[in-house]
C-alpha cells in the first residue's frame, strides 16, 4: 500500500525524497540529503525495496491450491509478475536508491488488487456478526470505494505531471 500511493507522489515532487548537490566530482550515485525527512524517507524505501527482494524470493517456493510443485510454482511466477517486480525492485536496490531510477517502481502498480487485503482482514473482523454474503456485500463496497480514491490519487498525480510540463513548455 505504501509503494501505490508514494511512487506517484513522489514522482510529481521529486524534491521531496532526495535533492542532489552537484560536487567536484559529481557521480550520480553520490546525493547528499539537505534534510532529515529525505533521510528517512530513503531509509523507509530502502527497507520496502529489501522486503519486495525477499518477497521475489519467496514466491519461488509460495504454494497455491493450483500450484503444489516448486518447478511449477517457479514456472508460474516467472510467467506472471516476475518481470515487473524484478523491474520495480532491483534497479533501484543496488543502485543506491536515487531519484533517476524512482519512475522503475511504478511496475509494481500491477499489485493494484493488493490494496483492499487489509481492509478485507478489518472488515472481516468486524461483520463476523453478520452473514457471508453480507460481509461479502460490504467488503466489496468499501474496496470500490477504496478504488476510486486511489484513482483519484492517481488522475491528480498524472494532472500535476502534465501541469508541470505545460508550464515548462509554455
Amino acid at each position: 500500500m505504501y509503494t501505490l500511493f508514494i511512487t506517484p507522489f513522489l514522482l510529481v515532487f521529486p524534491d521531496v525524497y532526495q535533492t542532489c548537490e552537484p560536487k567536484e566530482s559529481f557521480d550520480r550515485n553520490d546525493c547528499a540529503f539537505k534534510t532529515e525527512s529525505q533521510k528517512h524517507l530513503n531509509k523507509i524505501e530502502m527497507a520496502i525495496d529489501i522486503i519486495m527482494f525477499i518477497d521475489i524470493l519467496l514466491n519461488f517456493v509460495k504454494k497455491t491450491r493450483a500450484h503444489k510443485e516448486l518447478k511449477t510454482i517457479g514456472i508460474n511466477y516467472l510467467s506472471g509478475y516476475f518481470v515487473f517486480d524484478v523491474i520495480a525492485t532491483i534497479p533501484e536496490l543496488f543502485m543506491g536508491e536515487t531519484k533517476e531510477f524512482y519512475y522503475l517502481k511504478l511496475a509494481r502498480m500491477v499489485h493494484i488488487y493488493k490494496l483492499t487485503y487489509p481492509l478485507q482482514m478489518m472488515l472481516g473482523c468486524a461483520l463476523q456478526k453478520y452473514s457471508k454474503k453480507r460481509q461479502n456485500d460490504l467488503t466489496s463496497f468499501a474496496g470500490l470505494i477504496l478504488y476510486v480514491v486511489y484513482t483519484s490519487h492517481l488522475m491528480a498525480c498524472i494532472w500535476l505531471i502534465f501541469g508541470m510540463f505545460e508550464d515548462c513548455n509554455g
